[in-house]
């Protein structure tokens, strides 16, 4: 997958983006979705929700504060500036031009259809962006249930917003993850291929269902070498928990604050992290093979 751009390469995407940036947020998002995700894969479909994520909960337009962090995250300081004078510099002056032609000619036919021409496609773009954020964000019948929970929360319950975003933020903390149950009585489910064992929450299901697993992020701390191993508090000495075992790649490691944020690609799911640096240890690598250690009574059958 093709890395971060050079800085050549995103001055002239700014700047690009800058002069097309139409359709309010959600079509600059999508826009800035399809180009940086899809088309030129400078940055991964999760890094790119969790960078989104990160800037809704900003106060401001979102799609400006998503440009800038873009332009930090690869160049720095100095990107983020160029970033966001780029992306705002070019818009604002075409938003000038136009409006002074509108106000000197807007009562005249062919310049009032060509802006309710424009009002049509605008609305096209929003959707196609919406629409095409959504199927690659929302991958799990979990996601899906959630974002139309907080859409019929927002339009018929009309719920506050920092509401739904505090509910949001407190299911994200949990890694979901789908699982097939193996052995009910047991506890035991099967997650890409890999065996683990839940303390409780599987008497009711039946061999072969499909079951959603989270994983709390608290259970487990950074160890040594390459391996992230469990506290040592939920582990008994004499070994009568079972302490289960995922075998994976990282994907993605960094520092916010003393949270140690990192995930792991198991198969065709990844395991989020975001635990404290207890340890000091420096994260694994990203492409590592890394053992995540965890016991039973951290994993919770939903």
């Amino acid at each position: 997958m093709p890395g971060p751009p050079s800085r050549a390469a995103a001055f002239r995407y700014w700047l690009r983006l800058g002069c097309i940036s139409f359709g309010g947020p959600a079509g600059q998002i999508g826009t800035l979705h399809r180009e940086v995700v899809v088309l030129r894969r400078w940055l991964g479909e999760d890094e790119f929700g969790r960078a989104l994520s990160f800037c809704m909960l900003l106060p401001g337009p979102e799609a400006l504060q998503l440009v800038i962090y873009l332009g930090w995250r690869w160049h720095g300081t100095r990107g983020g500036i160029v970033a966001g004078l780029c992306f705002l510099v070019p818009a604002a002056l075409l938003l000038t031009a136009l409006s002074f032609v509108y106000v000197l000619y807007g009562a005249l036919a062919p310049v009032a259809a060509v802006v309710t021409g424009l009002k049509g496609v605008v609305v096209a773009l929003v959707v196609q962006a919406l629409w095409g954020l959504g199927r690659r964000a929302l991958k799990t019948s979990w996601q899906r249930l959630l974002a139309f929970g907080a859409f019929a929360a927002l339009v018929l319950a009309r719920l506050p917003f920092p509401l739904l975003v505090a509910g949001g933020a407190l299911i994200g903390t949990l890694s979901l993850l789908p699982a097939k149950v193996v052995d009910p009585a047991a506890g035991w489910l099967e997650l890409d291929g890999q065996r683990i064992r839940a303390a409780r929450g599987t008497a009711a299901l039946k061999i072969g269902e499909e079951c959603t697993i989270a994983l709390r992020p608290e259970a487990v701390s950074l160890g040594t070498g390459s391996h992230m191993v469990s506290n040592g508090s939920h582990l008994a000495a004499n070994g009568a928990q079972t302490v289960n075992i995922l075998h994976g790649k990282v994907e993605e490691t960094g520092f916010l604050g003393s949270i140690v944020r990192i995930r792991v690609r198991t198969g065709a799911h990844v395991v989020s992290l975001d635990t404290f640096n207890q340890t000091s240890v420096v994260p694994p690598a990203i492409g590592a093979e890394v053992a995540i250690k965890f016991s039973a009574d951290d994993l919770v059958v939903l």
